[in-house]
């Protein structure tokens, strides 16, 4: 009898063990509510960077239509072509091209290359009387129109 009893506590004794305690089980709730707390933020975040961009794309356009004008002030056409505008600048006598060049709008004068506008798909420019039309596409799918008066 005795050594069936010896058996008997063996065995509890592996029982025991087999389970999971209070102390580990906790501590795997809170790693997972940890982990949890991370993703969300991960979201929320790659939610506003997304918005960022948005607007940065915007912005860009902004400005390059800015930098344009003040860049031709005192320029006149010459000749629009799809991807190509020409102007001559009267003040410094030489020539100035606005064209589509590697998906980058650049200003190319006078032996120099500017880039104005990056990640740009495909642009179409048209001449309507003493006004240059500006269609464009983005890289990601965003298309903006401008008029500029000469």
């Amino acid at each position: 009898m005795e050594q069936r009893h010896l058996v008997l506590n063996a065995n509890s004794r592996k029982n025991r063990l087999l389970g999971f305690t209070l102390l580990e089980s906790i501590m795997a709730l809170f790693l997972f509510s940890v982990i949890c707390m991370l993703a969300s933020g991960y979201v929320k975040n790659a939610q506003v960077i997304g918005s960022h961009l948005q607007n940065r794309s915007e912005k860009e356009w902004h400005i390059f239509l800015i930098q344009l004008e003040k860049e031709l002030e005192g320029c006149r056409l010459i000749s629009a072509e799809a991807n190509l505008l020409t102007f001559h600048d009267v003040s410094q006598n030489y020539t100035v091209l606005i064209e589509f060049k590697k998906n980058k709008i650049v200003k190319s004068a006078n032996g120099g290359y500017q880039p104005m506008l990056m990640r740009v798909e495909a642009v179409v420019f048209k001449q309507e009387k003493q006004r240059v039309q500006i269609q464009l596409r983005f890289e990601n799918g965003k298309s903006r129109e401008a008029v500029l008066i000469l």
